[in-house]
């Protein structure tokens, strides 16, 4: 099968993580795969795609004032790409994207799967994007959500074909919990989304309690200033830093003793599944959506209400404070976490594929929509 996966960049995030661990599984199982992205050759790739994926880059980032002509260009470049290349499907990750797709492919009797990646009621786009989306998500063969509430919060039409599929998620490796300096760890794009502002309030109430912790974020993204100029207005700066990118996929695991989660909303929480899967003890805002799939209160994670940073500090606090709380939450964690395993996630895919060329309706995988009970 020739599977065609069209994204907006190869950088660093979620989505491209999630599409790096189904491409390698597919060309293993030999298909043939091509990764088409909206971004430039310039642009740095994060992920590893395999050596044996096709790439093509177009050139064409988000950017300008006019999204109806990038829309434009973007459709027609691709159109002309699907003729040419003539995948058997094509897999479309992230809202935007997958409008374009959907445009781009009309009439040439390729089916298209699309794929939310994130909450669809809290993203911010021209009021032209929403409209496109209620007019052609409909003629997908299949759309993927990656939680049954982010399914129900599309139209009954935009969700007709929808099916539940989590994200497959990599245990990557750690250290034991070092006896001197420890690290709380955060990871996502520098941006309002992932509420770095609401955590470094909170870490600061409680910094100086825990003077062996410090709070790494790792990314990058537009709100980089704002954050560094937050953390020395609040007199933290030996105790907090924005290190940037990882130098790999992972490697931000290996120095962590604990994981925050504190966005304001979310797909699913990757980063915040691969820290419980390796084994780290997480707190996080009840953040829509993903948290409530992920989390088992005061089981496998100490979950608090979202946005509000007294909770938050409050939940830091405590989990700082106690060594074998750490343990107990990071290793009902690892348990819970075994649903996401990647080879169960793709055999989900692989079906979905199967179907969507046959013609065969899609369903969603019997995977519960919640924790699971650890014993």
């Amino acid at each position: 099968m020739h599977i065609a996966i069209l994204l907006s960049s190869l950088g660093a995030g979620g989505a491209e993580r999630v599409l790096a661990l189904l491409t390698g599984h597919w060309t293993a199982n030999g298909h043939r795969v091509t990764v088409i992205a909206f971004d430039s050759e310039s642009d740095p790739v994060f992920h590893d795609f395999g050596a044996g994926v096709s790439q093509l880059r177009l050139g064409l980032p988000p950017g300008g004032s006019s999204p109806i002509g990038l829309l434009a260009r973007r459709t027609m470049r691709l159109r002309r790409i699907l003729r040419t290349e003539r995948p058997d499907i094509v897999v479309s990750f992230l809202f935007k994207i997958n409008v374009t797709t959907l445009i781009a492919a009309m009439g040439l009797g390729i089916p298209v799967i699309v794929s939310e990646r994130n909450n669809p009621d809290r993203q911010q786009a021209h009021p032209i994007w929403p409209l496109l989306r209620s007019l052609f998500y409909p003629s997908a063969a299949a759309l993927v959500l990656q939680t049954e509430a982010s399914r129900k919060a599309l139209s009954r039409s935009q969700a007709a074909a929808g099916v539940v599929i989590a994200n497959p998620i990599t245990c990557w490796p750690r250290r034991p919990e070092p006896e001197g300096r420890k690290t709380l760890v955060a990871v996502g794009r520098l941006d309002a989304q992932k509420g770095f502002d609401l955590l470094l309030q909170a870490f600061a109430v409680v910094a100086a309690l825990h003077p062996a912790w410090d709070l790494v974020i790792w990314g990058e993204g537009p709100r980089r200033a704002d954050l560094e100029a937050q953390v020395a207005a609040l007199g933290i700066g030996d105790r907090a830093s924005l290190p940037g990118l990882s130098d790999k996929p992972g490697d931000w695991i290996a120095s962590a003793s604990a994981f925050v989660l504190s966005s304001r909303f979310e797909g699913f929480g990757n980063a915040m599944a691969e820290a419980m899967a390796a084994g780290l003890p997480v707190v996080a805002f009840d953040c829509d959506y993903g948290v409530a799939v992920l989390a088992d209160r005061d089981v496998d994670c100490l979950v608090v209400a979202p946005e509000d940073v007294s909770a938050m500090a409050a939940a830091i606090d405590r989990l700082l404070g106690d060594p074998a709380l750490r343990h107990r939450l990071g290793t009902a964690a690892s348990i819970s976490a075994r649903r996401f395993a990647a080879p169960a996630i793709f055999a989900q895919w692989d079906a979905l594929l199967d179907n969507s060329v046959t013609g065969k309706p899609a369903q969603s995988p019997a995977i519960a929509d919640g924790p699971v009970a650890v014993t």
